[in-house]
């Protein structure tokens, strides 16, 4: 848990939210309600980028983590069905930049969100 051990403690609604989110994953669901309460968490982005950075080294791990994350971070940041949705797009942006896909499009200027579908 690092830094935020105590808060994450603090801030757990039971035993079970000590424990990792997925097996193999070093990221518990008070770790993310720590970051939420205490570390100025605002969109998705933050949290898997900036916060825990799982974004950075694991870009496909992060992106498969959105289904656990959901209900901790619309009760924690008050997002409505829709926010989730906006938070999930705005995430997948930010998360092409750390894509290889992503950092070779880069070079010529596309997004992936702006690549048309490979023709036969």
């Amino acid at each position: 848990l690092g830094a935020t051990a105590w808060s994450a403690v603090h801030f757990a609604r039971g035993r079970s939210e000590l424990r990792p989110l997925r097996p193999g994953l070093d990221l518990c669901a008070a770790e993310v309600r720590a970051h939420c309460r205490c570390s100025a968490v605002l969109h998705l982005d933050d949290l898997l980028l900036r916060r825990v950075r799982l974004g950075m080294w694991e870009p496909e791990t992060a992106r498969t983590l959105q289904p656990h994350l959901r209900t901790i971070l619309r009760r924690e940041l008050g997002w409505s069905f829709k926010d989730w949705q906006r938070e999930r797009e705005r995430f997948e942006n930010a998360l092409e930049g750390w894509t290889m896909a992503g950092v070779r499009n880069s070079e010529f200027g596309i997004r992936n969100s702006e690549l048309s579908p490979a023709r036969p």
